[in-house]
């Protein structure tokens, strides 16, 4: 499940990079 996380975390990244770096 681990997996399912961080692609679903890099596919967000991906799919909006402006929400990531808010995050960072």
């Amino acid at each position: 499940m681990e997996k399912l996380i961080i692609i679903g975390f890099l596919s967000v990244i991906f799919l909006s990079p402006s929400y990531a770096t808010t995050l960072i």
